[in-house]
């Protein structure tokens, strides 16, 4: 499914399982990664008027309610068709970097 994108959380079954079914005839998948979205409140967009030092927290909530829905979405999936997809979480590793470099000296 070259080009193809995901438009909306409620349409990632259908668009999975399309994908699913179109590679799986050639490939035979066995995983699929489905990344989580980062901490949008952290990004330079929006710590910009705070001179880059704290994040937005309503920008933040946002993508984790975005993520809880995503992997909500995801068990079922997996629930069709067990251990098929996989939740990246790039919310929890964008904070643990974030930490690190504020706990870094320098």
């Amino acid at each position: 499914m070259e080009g193809a994108g995901f438009a909306s959380i409620e349409n990632l079954g259908d668009q999975a399982a399309s994908l699913e079914c179109e590679e799986d005839k050639r490939h035979r998948i066995k995983k699929i990664a489905i990344t989580g979205i980062e901490p949008v409140g952290c990004l330079p967009r929006n710590t910009a008027s705070d001179s880059y030092r704290n994040c937005n927290a309503a920008e933040n909530n946002f993508s984790q309610s975005h993520n809880i829905l995503l992997k909500q979405h995801i068990s079922a999936l997996n629930y069709e068709t067990p251990g098929v997809f996989k939740y990246l979480d790039l919310y929890t590793a964008f904070i643990s970097a974030l930490k690190i470099h504020q706990n870094s000296p320098g």
